[in-house]
């Protein structure tokens, strides 16, 4: 998150309670030296904050997993690579903002990171969230999709992982459903995979990069 968007921010006060209360047992557990602090730096202190944020969710919570994905990968890139994490970022990202951001090889990605039947893309009107989605096919984010949820995501730049679903049998709309969600946005979202695509896409998986490796090295190898 850049800080202009952390700035940007309208946080409700169910997340400021929730920050509260994870700086209040970061501090009674001796990994943190005041309240006010922002940030983490130990590894210590990450894995305590996640393991707190696991624990906040019901399991049995629509987007239970993506949440604890999303949140997880943050948490591992940033012990990894040694690197701050605000405490901020220990919640899902809103839509709209990129789940994380990292450099690659030297070069900056944005990385969507998705799991099951995780949304794509979103719009105020059909058309406008099939712009959406047209703009991050076209783009140089990277995706990452945990389609089993097993924690072994398929992971690719956005143009070869459109053109993966495409290649599958030339409909890429098999792989999409249109929606208006209830509170009266589009989106766009990945379809429950059968059999047939479970093993076409553990098939391709090997053509992208694997995740875990993309983590600990900072490479796309």
């Amino acid at each position: 998150m850049k800080f202009a968007e952390y700035l940007a921010q309208t946080l409700p006060e169910t997340t400021i309670d929730h920050l509260n209360d994870l700086r209040e047992k970061l501090y009674v557990a001796g990994l943190i030296k005041k309240m006010e602090q922002a940030t983490l730096t130990t590894e210590a202190a990450k894995r305590f904050a996640l393991e707190w944020y696991r624990a906040s969710l019901k399991e049995t919570d629509k987007g239970y997993y993506g949440k604890v994905f999303e949140v997880t990968a943050r948490v591992m890139w940033s012990i990894y690579h040694e690197t701050a994490m605000a405490l901020l970022d220990f919640k899902a990202r809103p839509a709209g903002v990129a789940d994380m951001r990292i450099v690659l090889n030297g070069k900056r990605y944005e990385i969507e990171l998705k799991t099951g039947t995780g949304n794509l893309a979103q719009g105020a009107s059909p058309q406008e969230a099939l712009q959406k989605l047209g703009k991050l096919a076209n783009s140089n984010k990277l995706i990452v999709w945990d389609y089993r949820k097993d924690g072994c995501p398929i992971a690719m730049e956005a143009r070869r992982f459109f053109q993966m679903l495409e290649d599958y049998n030339g409909n890429v709309e098999t792989w999409f459903t249109l929606n208006r969600d209830t509170n009266g946005t589009w989106g766009v979202k990945l379809q429950p995979i059968s059999k047939r695509k479970g093993a076409y896409l553990d098939e391709v998986a090997g053509d992208g990069y694997d995740w875990e490796t993309v983590l600990m090295t900072g490479t796309l190898e």
